[in-house]
């Protein structure tokens, strides 16, 4: 199934269960907040469209997701969360860096940090970047002088990690 120039409004799941998939063109799906790819399933993203999965909270990967070259922009920066099945294929464009919040691989929670198809089998091609999670700091403005959102001080609770960006 190919979709092509549609802006859809689901806002729940996208599910595929089989077959295959593909956004071409300047199709999104915006408003949805989980994609699942199960183990019979291909899903190809080759869509120009401008936040194509802006929305997104959650990608399942049970079978095979690939991303066309030069179209990462289509999905949330480091806000998502990437969950991995045990013979899952993740594929991005060549020297491309796929962003998330955490990952999951086969119900494991792994570090933040950077993966390569090297350091994780799952990964065909590209780079996964596991970004660190939102604090739970609360701004005070105490710094003393210098009130900045950039001093520690400021904050109270868990004190963001400016150089990790949690």
């Amino acid at each position: 199934q190919t979709f092509s120039n549609r802006l859809h409004t689901t806002t729940g799941d996208l599910i595929v269960s089989n077959g295959t998939l593909r956004l071409t063109g300047n199709t999104t799906f915006a408003k949805a907040k989980r994609l699942y790819v199960g183990p019979n399933g291909t899903f190809l993203q080759d869509s120009i469209g401008t936040g194509v999965f802006s929305g997104l909270e959650r990608i399942e990967i049970d079978g095979k997701f690939t991303v066309g070259d030069g179209l990462l922009s289509g999905f949330p920066i480091g806000t998502a969360a990437l969950v991995l099945g045990k013979d899952a294929e993740l594929t991005a464009g060549e020297n491309e860096q796929l962003s998330f919040a955490s990952l999951t691989v086969d119900g494991v929670r792994l570090p933040t940090d950077e993966y390569t198809p090297a350091t994780l089998p799952q990964l065909k091609r590209g780079t996964l970047r596991i970004v660190a999670e939102p604090s739970a700091g609360v701004w005070t403005g105490l710094g003393d002088e210098d009130t900045s959102i950039r001093n520690a001080a400021n904050w109270t609770g868990d004190d963001p990690d400016f150089a990790s960006g949690g």
